[in-house]
């Protein structure tokens, strides 16, 4: 389930990506823009269907990107108001075009992504290599704030 290499990583990124514009930005005018969470929040039972699929794939991309489990409780959080707002008569259609859930939940995974150094392999090969020895002399010493994450 995890991604084990840099080029799975980077198509998880780019399919993160596609499902940020795809759900809130297919159409942009200037800072506002709609996508099928929008237009499918004006059809009662599809926006609240469509909300849950696109936000399970995010979450699911999550987890295959070992985000932190505090951005993965925010994404859950936002999806699931993004849901509901879904399912209220008429105003729903309205607040899905404003509450743009999936592309903040993509944003904040992609925000973990870039505070997030992933290594591919494991832990013992990388103690090895003097890179990696001076990255973590300099996250211990607070120098730099980033997490580490082995793709083995």
């Amino acid at each position: 389930m995890h991604v084990r290499t840099l080029v799975d990583l980077h198509n998880t990124r780019l399919s993160i990506e596609r499902l940020r514009h795809i759900s809130d930005r297919i159409v942009g005018l200037g800072p506002f823009g709609i996508g099928l969470d929008g237009l499918l929040g004006w059809i009662p039972g599809f926006g609240a269907i469509y909300s849950v699929g696109a936000g399970g794939l995010l979450i699911y991309h999550g987890l295959r990107v070992r985000a932190s489990a505090g951005v993965l409780f925010q994404v859950a959080v936002l999806i699931t108001a993004n849901t509901f707002s879904n399912l209220i008569p008429t105003a729903g259609g309205v607040v899905d075009m404003l509450f743009t859930a999936h592309k903040w939940s993509a944003n904040l995974l992609l925000a973990n992504m870039d505070r997030t150094l992933y290594v591919e392999g494991n832990r013992q090969d990388a103690a090895e290599a003097p890179e990696y020895l001076a990255l973590m002399e300099r996250i211990r010493s607070g120098e730099e704030r980033r997490r580490v994450v082995f793709l083995d």
